[in-house]
Order: structure tokens, then C-alpha cells, then sequence
């Protein structure tokens, strides 16, 4: 998915700056952090070339008020006997949401001026990213931080609300479709050019393949995501402190969370 390593990143940058017992809870529990700092997204990988119930779920969280999801979470968290590794998930969610609220207008607006798509202006943006790490975008595993597992296809059945057969097999589908979308193989990348346009999927998907290069197109949309980038660290530590009160009883939901993902 286009910002897999946008929101991956985000989320270990928001981890260094959280302190005290909610910092130490994400460390002992950041397999299940590390799977909500991709939201909804996951769903997006089920069965991903057909429109279905389950990857339906995944767009329609996108285009609801964030609150509506975290007040179900919270009543989900609440049935589950409270667990750890739950709210590491959910506090990781709201990474998710942070960056997204954040840099979706970004992006919508670039798509909106320069007749751009929004994954290609994302995949542009984590290239960005990767080169400025020092790593090399073309074959670096985007997703070795998500397990496929017992454990995260629990979690993410709980809060979809999909048997854990499905999760599960978004969880391997985002692993393997990642490992095309981001292959170096000249030959891989060939035949997932064929693919989505022998199904009629490539003006809505090739942008989800990284880019070989940045264009001068995507310039400005890198340049305001990365300031997004910035707003969202901030936005997400202050919603992860809040929503930690918010399951203790301690608080309400903070009112940032009044809005969509869009």
C-alpha cells in the first residue's frame, strides 16, 4: 500500500517521544502497535482486485468520523478483558489516523491541481522517505515489522469485525502484494504491469508501484506531506494520551477525532 512506510514510520518516531507507562506498554506490545499504524488499510488487502464486504469495511472506516471507531474499539477493548496488546493496537491505529487526517488534504488538493492520483503522490512521498533514511526503495521489505499470526489476526478480526480467517489472509495479503508492489525485479515488476491492466485495474492502481525515480510533478505534494508528517507526530502523541485516559474512564474522546481520514 502507498504509505506503508509513511505510517510505519511515523509510528516508531511517535514511539520515542511517548514517556512512562504508555511508552513501555507500545514496547512490550508492538507487534500489535506496529499492525495499527496501518489502519483500515489492511482491509484494503483482502481479495484487493474485487470489491467485497470485507475490503468495503476498510473504505468505509476512511470515509467515517474517527469517532465512531474508537468509541466501538473502546466497548470491544472493554468485552476483551482490557488486554495489553489491545490497546497497543489501538493506540497505534490513531498514528494511523493522525497522518492520514493530516495529509490526505495535502494530497487531495496535488490530485486536484496537477489531475494526479492519490497513490502515486504517496508512493512518491515513501520513496522520498526511504532515501532520506539511507535505505534503498526499489526491494526493501516494507512490512517485516507485520506478522501473520494467531495473535494479530485476533486483534484485527476483534476490531473489524471479520472471522479471523479473513484478517488473517489480508495479513499474508498485504505482505505478498507489498513484495511485488515494491520488488526490484524488473520481471516482477513487468508482470504486475500486466496484471492490473490485463484486469483493467491500472489507471486506478499503477501508483500504488514505487516509483524508479521522483518526478517534478510530485515535488510539491512531497514537500507538503512532509510537514503533515510533522503536524501528524504531534496530533498523535496528543491522541494517544488522551485515548489512554479515554479507556481507563478518565476522560472523553478527544474532539480531534471528529472527523474523517480523508
Amino acid at each position: 500500500m502507498p504509505s506503508t512506510y509513511a505510517h510505519y514510520r511515523l509510528g516508531n518516531d511517535v514511539k520515542t517521544s511517548l514517556t512512562g507507562k504508555i511508552k513501555q506498554l507500545v514496547e512490550d506490545n508492538y507487534e500489535s502497535f506496529a499492525l495499527g499504524l496501518h489502519g483500515p488499510d489492511l482491509l484494503f488487502y483482502y481479495k484487493p482486485l474485487t470489491n467485497n464486504r470485507t475490503n468495503a469495511i476498510g473504505y468505509a472506516i476512511h470515509e467515517r468520523f474517527a469517532s465512531l471507531f474508537f468509541e466501538m474499539a473502546g466497548k470491544v477493548y472493554s468485552e476483551r478483558g482490557e488486554r495489553a496488546a489491545d490497546e497497543a493496537y489501538l493506540l497505534g491505529f490513531l498514528c494511523h489516523f493522525a497522518l492520514d487526517s493530516e495529509g490526505h488534504p495535502v494530497v487531495n488538493a496535488e490530485m486536484k491541481a496537477k489531475n494526479l492520483s492519490h497513490t502515486e503522490i504517496e508512493s512518491a512521498f515513501d520513496r522520498y522517505l526511504l532515501l532520506k533514511d539511507g535505505k534503498q526503495p526499489l526491494g526493501t521489505d516494507l512490512t517485516a515489522h507485520i506478522h501473520a499470526n494467531e495473535n494479530t489476526a485476533d486483534i484485527a478480526a476483534a476490531y473489524f469485525g471479520v472471522d479471523r480467517g479473513k484478517a488473517k489472509k489480508a495479513l499474508k495479503s498485504i505482505k505478498f502484494y507489498n513484495g511485488l508492489l515494491n520488488s526490484a525485479s524488473k520481471i516482477k515488476r513487468a508482470f504486475v504491469t500486466a496484471a492490473l491492466k490485463i484486469s483493467g485495474m491500472w489507471n486506478i492502481m499503477h501508483g500504488m508501484m514505487m516509483p524508479t525515480d521522483i518526478e517534478d510533478k510530485w515535488k510539491d505534494g512531497i514537500a507538503g506531506l512532509e510537514k503533515a508528517y510533522a503536524a501528524a507526530m504531534q496530533k498523535a502523541v496528543r491522541l494517544i494520551e488522551n485515548y489512554d485516559g479515554y479507556l481507563a474512564g478518565e476522560c472523553a474522546l478527544s474532539a480531534e477525532l471528529e472527523r474523517d481520514f480523508e
